[in-house]
């Protein structure tokens, strides 16, 4: 049981810089960018939407996948 700990401490110490990167970049672009802006672009219930979204989801995530 103490090796379980041990072993979530070490992840969560190894992914906490990409989750603050993550939050603060978040944190930027609400500060910066206009809901109007993003609601336009992502915001539609079509099929170019979801693309934009995607895409803009697989370039900005915070966690790299191994």
């Amino acid at each position: 049981m103490q090796n379980y700990f041990i072993d979530t401490w070490a992840l969560y110490l190894e992914m906490a810089p990409y989750l603050l990167l993550g939050f603060s970049l978040a944190g930027v672009l609400h500060a910066f960018v206009p809901r109007k802006a993003v609601g336009r672009h992502l915001g539609g219930e079509n099929l170019i939407s979801a693309f934009k979204a995607a895409v803009l989801g697989c370039r900005c995530r915070s966690v790299r996948a191994e």
